[in-house]
């Protein structure tokens, strides 16, 4: 469908997952038609979004930002990642108070398809890292419509490894192993 906008709203399971101790981890399954609206589709999104971005030659990049107050966290994949018409696993992890406490010195890990992609910093944060208890979780997005399809979105409120992205990217919920 066009503009299709899924609202999950906001509860204490997934407020706070990217600012709170142990940093967190999303991931969904995309196919994508373009990078989407405006040359940037929102996958999910809160304070933060993952999105696709840059089409060239029937590819996007996957872009993520983080708000940190004076500047926001920004990465981009160096390549593009995701081929149009393809399924594709995607997921990032990061821990936004690790390191120094602030965040600011912290990258995410983003993976297609069960493996790391290298990733470009646009901006490193800076700033006070907020609080998005009082944002809106939403798959796709109304500033940036994703162009394509989004299915089996999965948070998580812990850094998952290599190994447990492989092990249960094909998993439905039910079949998961932790």
């Amino acid at each position: 469908a066009t503009d299709e906008i899924v609202s999950c709203g906001s509860d204490s399971s997934i407020d706070n997952i990217f600012n709170s101790g142990g940093g967190g981890t999303i991931e969904a399954w995309i196919n994508t038609n373009s990078d989407g609206e405006g040359s940037a589709g929102t996958i999910l999104g809160k304070q933060w979004n993952l999105t696709t971005r840059n089409e060239s030659d029937g590819k996007c990049k996957l872009h993520w930002l983080v708000g940190a107050g004076a500047v926001n966290g920004e990465w981009t994949t160096t390549n593009t990642v995701i081929t149009n018409g393809k399924w594709h696993h995607v997921a990032v992890t990061y821990d936004r108070t690790g390191g120094d406490g602030s965040g600011h010195n912290n990258v995410p890990t983003i993976y297609v398809d069960g493996k790391s992609v290298p990733i470009t910093t646009t901006n490193q944060p800076s700033g006070s890292i907020g609080n998005d208890a009082s944002s809106t979780l939403r798959i796709s997005s109304t500033s940036a419509n994703f162009d394509g399809e989004i299915a089996m979105v999965r948070m998580f409120s812990d850094i998952r490894t290599v190994t447990e992205l492989r092990t249960n990217m094909f998993d439905n919920f039910a079949n998961m192993t932790t």
